[in-house]
């Protein structure tokens, strides 16, 4: 579920920053923006299931139970490689010919290096011969038969790549694409990447150039880029109709940024976590001020199930009966439900905190409204409303 959400956010982000930022937004502060994007969203998803696994009021935490289908196996067969595998086979061979696509160009690009007639170093890196003008590392590749204008121009410009350390970015973004390869928002975000490194090296080379001149130069390029050197994690002169736009075009206010933090907090707000009823969580403290008997805090007894913790693991497990689709789909993992026993002991107001599919997380709901009543807490020697939270592991016993 982390893992797709972190996906659906990429996307979002990757199309907002191609709207509002693009064009308009600072270059430097893209640049950060940019590289920052995969943890940014990390930090947002950790915090998101940070705050969904905490609720207000006074907790009663249970440990793991473990549930396996092996009741259920000799009633109920599941496929023995279901959807979900599928999926997943799917998703890994995409990882795989991805890395070795990227381990390919990486050869060829150490093969063009090995084959390349050292020309002289530039301020400390090495500069080669070859038939386009490119750089990686500290490596520039250079055009022969260039006016010295030009090659001044050309050699400013890659050494601004290599003294921005841009190839480690490219690298990166090769890491984030096969990982995430079936999101179409990385590809916008690793082109943004490109883009963005070109608008860098072209802002530093106006240092020393006056801007009408650099224009020319730039309109004035013949490329004739190969169609293997556009595959290898090369900075290159390339969108040249942008960058003379962008060379051209004013910034926007820094305070057009200020949109990610809101669409941080967007992000940590939303909940995709439905109950068994594909409704949205209630968050805990409205759910407990829709009714009475609120939930008290610092008891001086815990309630407890009639026959303590072990009594509690032995009903849900004689209780819980695998889904059979959960099990076509091979899902399993932890459930953790939540439920506020009641001044009489009754089990009201169940809910799942996180849940593996909507079947299992029905059946983990279904258990609890089931149970008999506790025994209640006790706070100065009267019951009162506690709530109880019961993570359950649903295995999957592939033996059975």
């Amino acid at each position: 579920m982390e893992f797709l959400l972190f996906n659906v956010y990429f996307l979002v982000l990757a199309v907002i920053y191609r709207a509002l930022f693009d064009k308009n937004g600072k270059i430097l502060w893209n640049r950060r923006l940019l590289i920052m994007m995969p943890m940014f969203l990390l930090m947002v998803l950790y915090i998101n299931n940070v705050l969904t696994s905490q609720s207000v009021g006074f907790l009663v935490e249970f440990d793991l139970i473990n549930v396996t289908n092996s009741q259920q196996a000799a009633l109920e067969t599941y496929a023995e490689i279901s959807v979900t595998n599928w999926l997943g086979i799917i998703y890994l061979s995409g990882v795989v010919t991805f890395s070795a696509i990227h381990i390919y160009n990486f050869i060829k690009l150490f093969q063009l290096i090995r084959r390349s007639n050292f020309l002289e170093k530039y301020r400390g890196s090495k500069v080669y011969v070859s038939d386009f003008n490119a750089s990686f590392g500290n490596i520039i590749f250079i055009k022969e038969n260039l006016t010295d204008a030009e090659r001044k121009i050309i050699l400013a410009h890659e050494f601004a790549h290599i003294r921005q350390m841009h190839s480690a970015e490219r690298v990166f973004a090769l890491i984030v694409q096969t990982i995430c390869w079936f999101n179409p928002g990385i590809y916008l975000w690793k082109a943004d990447i490109e883009k963005n490194h070109e608008y860098l090296a072209d802002q530093e080379v106006l240092a020393d150039i006056s801007r009408e001149d650099y224009t020319l130069f730039l309109l004035e390029q013949r490329l004739n880029l190969k169609y293997n050197q556009l595959r290898l994690p090369l900075s290159n002169m390339s969108n040249l109709k942008s960058r003379v736009m962008r060379m051209n075009r004013k910034t926007s206010s820094v305070l057009s940024y200020l949109i990610l933090p809101v669409l941080s907090v967007g992000m940590m707000s939303s909940n995709f976590l439905p109950t068994a009823e594909t409704e949205l969580v209630t968050p805990i403290h409205e759910q407990l001020n829709q009714k009475g008997n609120d939930p008290v805090e610092d008891v001086d007894v815990m309630p407890e199930f009639k026959g303590g913790s072990e009594g509690l693991m032995k009903f849900i497990s004689n209780e819980v009966k695998y889904p059979k689709v959960s099990m076509e789909n091979n899902s399993q993992g932890k459930v953790f439900v939540e439920a506020v026993i009641s001044k009489t002991g009754e089990v009201t107001k169940v809910k799942i905190l996180r849940g593996v599919d909507e079947h299992i997380d029905a059946e983990a709901i279904r258990v609890f409204e089931a149970m008999p009543d506790w025994i209640p807490a006790v706070k100065d020697d009267t019951n009162v409303a506690c709530i109880v939270r019961v993570p359950i592991n649903f295995n999957l016993d592939k033996k059975e």
